[in-house]
Order: structure tokens, then C-alpha cells, then sequence
């Protein structure tokens, strides 16, 4: 199984060049729509991911001398995903090849000549380190959270799918039309400071309200609705903003590089906030709870420390760009492929 795991994550991070790919082909003022669009359609799976699926875990049918647990059905529901991915990428994705080849790598081989390559851009680093804080304010509760829920709370998968399919439905049909309609035009640090800020309110509120105003530390079906639609609604802002945000600071014939390094700094940043939130639960319910009981709702406590490290960086990174420090280079140099006739774009001019 363990080797399973390490060959999922190894091809999950040659895939991340999905990211590229979208922001190489799409001009930089079409990013915030394009990006609410894919939220649109990811809400979409995550409602019939969450109620139709993930709620069937535990139902066995029998029928015919066959059976068939819920469990499978994920896993062959999961397998089915990938496959239209790949027969969409077969069937209607092609690449153009570059007109000139690509600059020599100066850094050597092997190991450290990967790693010297990915991190020898130093108009880069600005874009690592806001990625480096943006793993910080992601931090969640992980597989915490489904014991929370199951374990802690007592409430069913069912239950859990219900709660994701009212916070979808508001998503789907409200939420994320409406930031995509209202904020296309809008700064994208703007746009991706609000949702951070507000973000860490509601996180702030929904820990207290729990743990302070209800005696049993067990917020209802409804109570979890609404606080989760709250995070959910205000974190779509720097959802939809984060990737346009990123790339609009990356030059365009370093997008591969960049996305490279992205993938190690959140692989290692994440290493640290996931280990570090396990460690943390125990050590608290060490405190306060008898030998073999967790409070993993005290991973919260873990997150929002997590959160203002990662609002830190960010306060950081605007005043650079606000300085002039940090300048949008994939902006002000990206180049249409094609014009509007379909013929090729020079490179010395920008297509309207």
C-alpha cells in the first residue's frame, strides 16, 4: 500500500503542469473568470462526490450473487475520473511545439542540478515565498477532519454528505457566480487578501463559538452549515484568485520552472504543517484528555496559529509589490500565440 501511496503522489505532482498548461494558454485578464469557471465545475463534483458517493461508504447490495460495498464504489468511482481525464487529453489536448529550442540547463546533473535549476531564478523567489505562505493558510484539518466528524462528533458519512451538498448547492449557484461576475476586473492581491482575512475571522469565530458557547463542544447539523458556508463563501475569493495571482508575477518562458519549484515548496511546507498538526493533537489531548482520547477540533487552535504565519508572508509580499520590489513580469510579458485571425503573433508585439 505504502508504495501505492508513493506512486500516486509522484504522478499527482508530474500532472501540477495542468496549472501551466491553463495559465500559459489563457490571457492574464481572462484568469479570474477561467479560474471561477473551474470552481464552478469542482463544486459540481464535490456535490455529487459527497452526497451520491461518499455517503454510500458503509451500504453493501447484494444482488444476483454479486456484491458491491460503497467503499468500492468510490475507488472504482475515482478510477472512472481519471480514465475521461485521460481520454479528454488523448482525444482533444495538443501542445505546439516551441519555435526555438529550449535554453541549455547550466546547472548540472543529478540531484543538486535540479534542485540549482528550479531555485537559481531569483526573480522567482518572490513567487516561492508567497507559495510557501499560501501552504500555511491552506492548512486544514485533513483526515482529522472525518474522525471529527465520525468519531468525535458522532455524526453519520450521511450526514457529512449533507452538509457538503447545502454548502455546494449555495457555492454552485450564489457564491461563486457572483464573485466570478463582480471581481474579474478587480486586483488579484485584493481579491486573494480578502478571502485570507476573512477566512481567518470565520475560523476564529467557529473555534470559539464551539468551544466556548456550546456546553457539549458538539455544534449541530445546521451550526455546521452555516460556519462551513461562511469559511466556504469568503475562501473562494482567494481560491479563485491564488493560481492568476501567482502567475501573474512568473515571466512566461519560466512558467515549467516555476511550477516545478511550487511543487517542492508546498510539498515540503505541507510535510511540516501535516506532521506538525499531528503532533499537536496528541500533545493537547494529552493535556486534557484521558489516554487514547483526541481533540481534533484542537487542530484548530493549530490551524489559525498556521494562518497568521501565512497572513505575515503575504503583508510582506503586497508591500513589495507595492514598492515596485516585486514587478507582475507575467503580465507586462506575455505574448498571444496567435492573433485575433488566427494568424501567428509577432513576438515583439502584444495582440489585442
Amino acid at each position: 500500500m505504502g508504495v501505492l501511496i508513493v506512486l500516486w503522489l509522484i504522478f499527482w505532482d508530474v500532472g501540477a503542469t495542468y496549472d501551466t498548461l491553463m495559465m500559459e494558454i489563457i490571457p492574464p485578464e481572462q484568469r479570474v473568470a477561467s479560474s471561477a469557471i473551474g470552481a464552478w465545475f469542482f463544486q459540481g463534483i464535490v456535490l455529487l462526490s459527497g452526497v451520491v458517493i461518499s455517503g454510500r461508504f458503509d451500504d453493501v447490495v447484494n444482488a444476483v450473487g454479486f456484491t458491491l460495498s460503497g467503499e468500492t464504489l468510490i475507488y472504482w468511482w475515482g478510477a472512472t475520473c481519471l480514465f475521461l481525464c485521460v481520454i479528454v487529453l488523448l482525444l482533444f489536448v495538443r501542445e505546439r511545439k516551441p519555435e526555438a529550442p529550449a535554453e541549455p540547463v547550466t546547472s548540472g546533473g543529478g540531484f543538486t542540478g535540479a534542485m540549482t535549476e528550479l531555485f537559481a531564478q531569483k526573480s522567482l523567489w518572490p513567487v516561492y515565498l508567497l507559495v510557501f505562505g499560501t501552504v500555511f493558510l491552506g492548512t486544514g484539518l485533513g483526515n482529522f477532519d472525518a474522525l471529527l466528524i465520525f468519531d468525535q462528533w458522532g455524526y453519520s458519512k450521511q450526514d457529512m454528505g449533507t452538509n457538503m451538498f447545502v454548502g455546494g448547492m449555495m457555492n454552485l449557484f450564489i457564491i461563486i457566480p457572483l464573485i466570478g461576475f463582480f471581481t474579474s476586473k478587480m486586483d488579484r492581491l485584493k481579491m486573494f487578501s480578502i478571502g485570507i482575512v476573512g477566512s481567518i475571522i470565520a475560523k476564529i469565530a467557529y473555534y470559539i463559538f464551539v468551544q466556548f458557547f456550546l456546553p457539549d463542544q458538539r455544534p449541530s447539523i445546521a451550526q455546521m452549515i452555516i460556519f462551513g458556508q461562511l469559511q466556504s463563501a469568503i475562501g473562494q475569493f482567494s481560491g479563485i484568485a491564488i493560481m492568476p495571482l501567482l502567475f501573474d508575477y512568473i515571466p512566461r518562458d519560466k512558467m515549467g520552472t516555476a511550477q516545478a519549484g511550487f511543487n517542492v515548496v508546498r510539498n515540503v511546507t505541507r510535510l511540516i504543517t501535516l506532521n506538525g498538526l499531528g503532533l499537536w493533537v496528541t500533545l493537547y489531548s494529552s493535556w486534557f484528555l484521558p489516554v487514547g482520547k483526541y481533540d481534533y477540533f484542537s487542530g484548530y487552535i493549530f490551524i489559525i496559529f498556521m494562518d497568521f504565519i501565512g497572513l505575515g508572508i503575504l503583508i510582506y509580499f503586497a508591500l513589495k509589490v507595492r514598492s515596485g520590489a516585486i514587478k507582475p513580469l507575467g503580465r507586462t510579458g506575455f505574448h498571444p500565440v496567435e492573433d485575433a485571425n488566427g494568424a501567428e503573433a509577432s513576438p515583439t508585439r502584444t495582440t489585442p
